[in-house]
């Protein structure tokens, strides 16, 4: 939920990124951009269909309408490509941020947020999560950072990646594509070394904007979607609580998890987070449990860190524990990947998340204004039980 205060008019260009599925229950994703003009919106839309995409899906000429709703009910929008013609409820968060709906009938199925468009990557490191499948359709993420230089040049590129329970840390990755800056908003980034847990060059779609780099995946080997975030901090703030929250995948089905924690100060290898959580996951009951940590910030990457609740302690979800790979957006805004392996007890868990200093009012919070989390895309799964 976003604090709002309803713009009476938009104006401008708007860059979007939604997720859902198609007419058929396939995963399907889409990145663009747009600009509001007195006779409609014109721009550019990439869509990735079940690992489909390139020619005919990508870099889409896009057309339609938007009208504004009061700050009590929704706009619309109507979006046109040669792909398909998406009908959109619009919920006006401010000037800068619309969160998207679509309500048209038959399918795709589609939700996800707009921001104010930018034509370049902010220069300095950029930390990223994504979320999807792999070319075998299995649950994947990953996340890490990069640096951009005033050109928009990517460099000194680190992924780590949860390949459905394989776990890889560090691994370097580089671009030879040109610089992402671009006077139509879209840029398209090749990228070496990168990985799926297949060994490919893997091609990227990003969308600038306010509410981060806004990227997906527009080749044939993957879906993966997320967005790449400024970092402006290396650490996050070591008192008061936090609001976390993940969604991904394990043996079972979908997980859910929100959780409310407490960091201190004390060096690892001392518990230093506490809290407690609450888990979904499809098939078992609605499990509340405490939550006993340690962060342990990386000694070579500024900004990287590890998170892990062992078995040991008051964390009693399906996967008995938890392992989290964590990037700083700012001092109090921290993205993460879940890198829960298949070794663990009842097997690995794979998910996308941040965590959010709490405030006790809106005018206080200094979080990054817009964080855009793509949720996992869950295949359906035969019924497991907890043994």
């Amino acid at each position: 939920m976003d604090l709002q205060s309803a713009a009476t008019t938009l104006t401008g260009s708007y860059a979007f990124s939604l997720s859902g599925t198609d007419a058929s229950l396939n995963p399907l994703g889409s990145v663009g951009a747009f600009t509001i003009g007195s006779s409609g919106i014109t721009g550019t839309e990439d869509f990735n269909d079940d690992l489909t995409s390139g020619d005919g899906f990508s870099g889409l000429t896009l057309t339609g309408q938007a009208t504004l709703g009061s700050s009590s009910t929704s706009g619309t929008a109507q979006l046109a490509t040669s792909f398909a013609t998406l009908g959109i409820d619009v919920w006006v968060i401010d000037s800068t941020h619309l969160k998207f709906i679509e309500t048209d009938t038959g399918g795709p199925y589609l939700s996800g947020d707009a921001y104010t468009q930018a034509t370049s990557l902010t220069a300095g490191q950029l930390v990223f999560a994504l979320s999807g499948i792999d070319s075998g359709g299995g649950p994947v993420v990953a996340g890490g950072y990069a640096t951009t230089d005033p050109n928009g040049n990517l460099s000194n590129g680190f992924e780590d990646l949860n390949d459905a329970g394989t776990v890889t840390t560090s691994k370097p990755f580089t671009t030879s594509t040109a610089a992402c800056v671009t006077a139509t908003g879209r840029c398209q980034l090749t990228l070496n070394g990168f990985s799926n847990g297949a060994s490919q060059t893997f091609v990227f779609a990003v969308y600038p904007s306010s509410g981060g780099g806004l990227a997906l995946e527009v080749d044939s080997f993957g879906l993966l979607q997320g967005a790449a975030y400024a970092q402006s901090a290396t650490s996050f703030t070591t008192s008061g609580g936090y609001g976390y929250n993940l969604t991904g995948e394990n043996s079972q089905s979908e997980v859910d998890q929100i959780a409310q924690f407490d960091v201190a100060s004390t060096a690892s290898p001392a518990t230093n987070i506490t809290g407690s959580l609450d888990e979904n996951t499809l098939g078992e009951s609605l499990l509340t449990t405490g939550l006993d940590a340690t962060y342990t910030p990386d000694s070579t990457n500024d900004g990287r860190g590890v998170i892990t609740a062992p078995t040991t302690g008051n964390l009693n979800t399906f996967i008995g524990e938890l392992t989290l790979v964590y990037y700083v957006v700012n001092s109090s805004t921290v993205i993460f990947i879940d890198a829960d392996a298949n070794s663990e007890p009842e097997g690995g868990q794979t998910g996308v998340g941040t965590f959010v200093a709490q405030s006790t009012s809106a005018s206080a919070a200094v979080a990054h204004r817009s964080v855009s989390i793509v949720r996992s895309v869950v295949r359906p799964h035969v019924a497991l039980r907890r043994k």
